[in-house]
């Protein structure tokens, strides 16, 4: 008998953003634009916008 190793998946592939000051956050990228990124936490409807100057990195779901 064999035991599956995650008990539930995900349905939404979600994004990390590294922030300058060393915080992560694992979230939804909603839009990037030339000064802002735009993301939503799992299971809210908030968007929150956030200057691209604070971010250090984005890791998408997709690996890019």
């Amino acid at each position: 008998m064999s035991l599956p190793l995650f008990a539930q998946e995900e349905s939404t592939k979600l994004d990390t953003i590294y922030m300058l000051g060393r915080r992560k956050l694992v979230v939804e990228v909603k839009n990037i634009s030339s000064s802002t990124v735009r993301y939503s936490e799992p299971g809210a409807d908030e968007t929150i916008t956030v200057e691209r100057k604070q971010i250090q990195k984005i890791i998408f779901s997709n690996g890019r």
